[in-house]
Parts: structure tokens; C-alpha cells; sequence
């Protein structure tokens, strides 16, 4: 699957190897960190679509913020891009405060619209399984994420999307 832009993080000679769609130049690599690693909010626990709505971590998604920091404490990063909703800007900011590379400064983020999630328009702030049902009844079979319900992005959009922000970032990468 295609992993959702929500946070993204330059880094030399990475400890960790990256999700799918890296990119390489001479001396970075740029990737997107999947969307669990924003950490839990009560509505992922309660099942309800995000998309752009601003839902803050509960304890648990801090709890798992903590352990990417503390993962993520020695790497080198560069840079960090994320989006500006509050789950993966504090998920962002547990990393920078523990990374040694940042020494703690939250200025060196970049905060960009661009990288929010997928939106799912009037699903929105509704459970999971109107969307399902209202991707039966409009024929989708099979992967239900395939349906664009009203108001929502494509996956195809999204990907576009998520091309925009890795084109726009390898600009400002090589503009350093």
C-alpha cells in the first residue's frame, strides 16, 4: 500500500531502513515515515476517519511518540517535514527533543499542509463503517479505500499529492 505522507525526515547513511517510494540523491535520503507513526488519537481507537481534522494524540499515541524518539535518539536526521495537524506535529516534536541531531530545537521543523493525510470529506469525524457501507453501495468490491466518497480525496489524488510534496521538498533539499 502507499504509505500516507504525515511526517518525513532527510537523514545520511539511516539505521533504519525506510517504507516504500524513497528517494535518493548524493548525499540523503529522503523518506516518508508511515502513518502510525503519528501515534494513536481516541479516534483512531474509536474507529472514526480522521482525514483532515485535528485530533490530538491520547496516551497511548504519546506513549508511542515516546518510543519512535527514543528509536530514533542516535539517527542523524536532517530534516523533519510534517504536516500541521497536531498528532503528527507532537509526534514530530517528542523526535526532535530527543534526537541529537536537533538538540531539542522544534524551530528546524518544517510545518507543511501538503503533508495531512488523506481527506474523506462528510466521512469525516464519522466511523469507519458508514464509509464502507457507502462504498458497497456505490459498487466498490474489494478494497474498500478504493471509493471516493463525497468530498474525499482519491487515492489517486493522493498520491499526486504526496508526488507534489517529495518533488517540492528535493527542490528545498538541494537549495541548501
Amino acid at each position: 500500500m502507499f504509505p500516507v505522507v504525515v511526517a518525513a525526515a532527510v537523514v545520511k547513511k539511516p539505521l533504519i531502513t525506510p517504507p516504500e517510494n524513497p528517494l535518493h540523491d548524493d548525499n540523503a535520503l529522503l523518506f516518508a515515515l508511515p502513518p502510525s507513526c503519528s501515534g494513536e488519537t481516541t479516534a483512531n481507537r474509536s474507529r472514526v476517519l480522521q482525514g483532515h481534522r485535528d485530533y490530538a494524540l491520547n496516551e497511548n499515541g504519546r506513549e508511542q511518540a515516546r518510543r519512535a524518539a527514543r528509536a530514533l535518539a542516535a539517527q542523524q536526521v536532517d530534516d523533519i517535514y510534517v504536516s500541521d495537524l497536531s498528532r503528527a506535529y507532537d509526534t514530530a516534536s517528542a523526535i526532535v527533543h530527543q534526537n541529537r541531531s536537533f538538540g531539542g530545537d522544534a524551530r528546524r521543523m518544517t510545518v507543511w499542509p501538503i503533508m495531512r493525510e488523506r481527506t474523506f470529506g462528510v466521512f469525516e469525524g464519522k466511523g469507519i463503517d458508514l464509509w464502507n457501507e457507502d462504498a458497497r453501495r456505490n459498487g466498490v468490491t474489494g478494497d474498500l479505500w478504493q471509493h471516493k466518497g463525497e468530498g474525499a480525496e482519491s487515492l489517486l489524488e493522493l498520491r499526486k499529492r504526496s508526488a507534489d510534496f517529495f518533488d517540492v521538498s528535493k527542490l528545498f533539499e538541494k537549495g541548501k
